[in-house]
């Protein structure tokens, strides 16, 4: 239980600089991607 929590955490904190680097068109790219499936789930 203790090592998952910390691989948890260790996964988190590795990770955060690279989300907070990308670039802003990278960004914008997945905020289309996200409404576009988005609108496809509600047409649905």
């Amino acid at each position: 239980m203790f090592v998952r929590l910390l691989y948890k955490m260790t996964r988190k904190l590795i990770s955060l600089p690279s989300t907070l680097l990308r670039s802003d068109a990278a960004k914008d790219a997945e905020r289309a991607y996200s409404a576009t499936r988005m609108r496809s789930c509600a047409d649905s």
